[in-house]
């Protein structure tokens, strides 16, 4: 859980607070994972998910 903690800070570390306008590569498959693992995403976080075009 440790390791796991650490990578997804270092993944969003390297997410600016304009994401949601650019899309980083793998930005949508890294919150869909963290939904699918329960977390509530805020309004703007769902446009990076494929359902929040």
């Amino acid at each position: 859980m440790v390791a796991l903690a650490a990578v997804i800070g270092c993944i969003e570390a390297d997410m600016g607070k304009d994401s949601w306008r650019n899309r980083p590569s793998g930005a949508g498959e890294h919150l869909t994972a963290l939904i699918g693992w329960g977390y509530t995403p805020a309004d703007v976080e769902r446009l990076l998910t494929d359902d929040g075009k």
